[in-house]
């Protein structure tokens, strides 16, 4: 899943990490954490995962940071994906926008979370 949202996101003009480096020039977007568990039924294998994207800027002001929050939502909500034999869901679960501040000074911290769901093929 990985390197599909890897490679729906490098469409945007902005570099795209797993992980970051220090010499990383804001905007960026970060792929980052994610967890979930099974989602199983009696009679078919699912899975839930949430997937957090994480968008930083620098801008002064929150404008860059929704624009590229919107940008990446394009590309990925309500989305439905084959791989295999299997049927993957992506729905934005939830979003923020944190204003923050380091050594290198005050920065916008968008937050996508995105509620991913797996199923076996032809699985109702």
């Amino acid at each position: 899943m990985q390197e599909y949202l890897y490679y729906q996101l490098s469409k945007l003009p902005y570099d795209i990490y797993d992980s970051v480096s220090k010499n990383a020039k804001c905007p960026y977007i970060k792929i980052g954490t994610d967890y979930g568990g099974d989602n199983s039924t009696k009679t078919s294998f699912a899975y839930k995962d949430y997937q957090y994207i994480d968008i930083f800027s620098n801008y002064n002001g929150k404008k860059e940071v929704r624009e590229i929050m919107k940008q990446v939502n394009s590309l990925l909500q309500n989305k439905e994906l084959m791989f295999n034999d299997m049927q993957i869901y992506l729905y934005l679960n939830s979003s923020k926008i944190l204003e923050q501040t380091d050594v290198e000074g005050k920065y916008y911290h968008g937050i996508l979370i995105y509620r991913i769901e797996t199923k076996m093929k032809g699985a109702v």
